[in-house]
């Protein structure tokens, strides 16, 4: 094991020094030694004065994209950069009896009002439903992706027939990863983009557990805002650190409630998956699920990133393996990994 994977495992190993209130958590048989429980998290604590929990802005943290939300056109809306496919999707969505509770509401396409270009003045947004809209703030927020993959079948065929070199690519492999290239590649100095594409679904859960923790935010029963103590994503891909990550997030004055109440959530979704008539048709890449909970002790996940979904040439499983030409994204198996790691939380929290 490298020097730097150590690091990253002890760094994990703290998070659940960080998730004080849920005292069963050691009955997880999570792998801590007398010396990791001695560490102490570092806690990051920005008060709430100092930090906009806008519409825009909270949304914009999701996607990482400034200039991709706007405010809607009237109060429990927002209005998202437009992507057709997504569109459709939510569309669709939206005529399903079973899944229309579980992604945001669809109102349309709007045309931005605003006339600043950065801000996408001009430009084309999907309206929808603001989910965080009913919390209070601060209120705690985690988009997890869904799936085995996060590339298209398409995207794959392109990436395998450009192979050019990327110095760039390299760089990066290396600055999270030093010991992931090859002596080829390191002898060139440059990976191709199907390498990097590959690498990028290893390096996570996505490949082990088919979902990933893409980002995560806490607010804090008393109204600060709390950034994790360790927030490195892409490189949590162990059961148990990403259990602690859970259990970090839950963590507060109602952590046995959040818990649970997610739990419920996730299990009513699984049911209206599998009587969905839209979801075997469809298949479901680098879409998320977003986790919202508040200090009151509301909590609700919904189906949210629509825009590599596609309708699939043959009704799919969404368990099944996935291999090239079979387009199945492994949005079940994820789901069902999500689930059980939840119970484990409400099981140590009982």
């Amino acid at each position: 094991m490298s020097s730097q994977d150590q690091r990253f495992e002890l760094d994990c190993q703290q998070l659940l020094v960080a998730a004080p209130r849920i005292a069963r958590i050691k009955q997880l048989n999570l792998p801590l030694s007398s010396e990791l429980r001695s560490l102490k998290p570092r806690h990051h604590r920005t008060n709430q004065s100092t930090v906009t929990m806008a519409t825009e802005e909270a949304w914009t943290q999701l996607s990482g994209h400034a200039g991709n939300f706007q405010s809607g056109s009237r109060p429990g809306r927002v209005m998202k950069r437009l992507c057709q496919a997504e569109a459709d999707c939510l569309q669709a969505l939206a005529s399903d009896p079973r899944l229309r509770d579980f992604a945001p509401a669809f109102y349309g396409i709007r045309r931005s009002p605003s006339d600043d270009s950065d801000s996408g003045g001009g430009a084309e947004f999907v309206e929808m439903q603001d989910l965080l809209a009913e919390f209070q703030a601060p209120v705690s927020l985690m988009d997890c992706k869904i799936g085995c993959r996060t590339y298209l079948e398409d995207e794959l065929a392109m990436a395998r027939r450009d192979a050019k070199p990327r110095p760039d690519m390299y760089r990066r492999i290396v600055e999270t990863d030093p010991d992931a290239t090859t002596p080829e590649q390191r002898a060139a100095g440059a990976v191709t983009k199907l390498d990097y594409m590959l690498w990028r679904e290893r390096l996570s859960s996505t490949s082990s557990l088919a979902f990933r923790i893409d980002g995560l935010k806490r607010g804090d029963p008393d109204g600060s805002v709390a950034p994790p103590p360790f927030d490195d994503f892409k490189r949590l891909r162990r059961r148990e650190d990403i259990l602690a990550m859970l259990a970090y997030f839950v963590d507060g004055v109602q952590a046995g409630g959040v818990a649970r109440a997610y739990l419920e959530r996730l299990r009513r979704l699984r049911e209206a998956l599998t009587q969905s008539e839209f979801f075997p048709k469809h298949e479901l890449i680098g879409s998320s699920l977003l986790f919202v909970h508040d200090r009151a002790g509301r909590a609700s996940v919904w189906m949210i990133d629509f825009g590599k979904t596609r309708p699939s040439p043959s009704r799919l499983s969404h368990t099944a393996e996935w291999s090239e030409g079979n387009h199945e994204d492994g949005y079940l198996t994820g789901l069902d990994n999500i689930i059980h790691l939840f119970q484990q939380l409400v099981n140590a929290c009982a």
